[in-house]
């Protein structure tokens, strides 16, 4: 069964992914596994690989999604 939540970061997932096709982005790989983690979408620009963590809220009022990355979840996309 597939969670509200699932529901809702799915999305923001793919708009994310429409924005950066729209940009010009080549979408490699989406909800990338490791044993460590996950790395919701890698893309590709002109210059090199991209490395995007997805955040989606339905409102503003507890938290902003920059504030979900932090420092320990950075470390890890590195």
């Amino acid at each position: 069964m597939i969670t509200q939540k699932r529901k809702t970061g799915d999305i923001g997932e793919q708009i994310a992914v429409d924005y950066l096709e729209n940009k010009g982005y080549k979408v490699i790989e989406r909800n990338y596994q490791k044993s460590w983690g996950e790395i919701d979408i890698i893309a590709q620009d002109k210059t090199g690989l991209v490395f995007l963590e997805v955040k989606t809220r339905t409102n503003t009022r507890t938290s902003y999604p920059e504030q979900n990355v932090n420092y320990s979840k950075q470390q890890k996309i590195i």
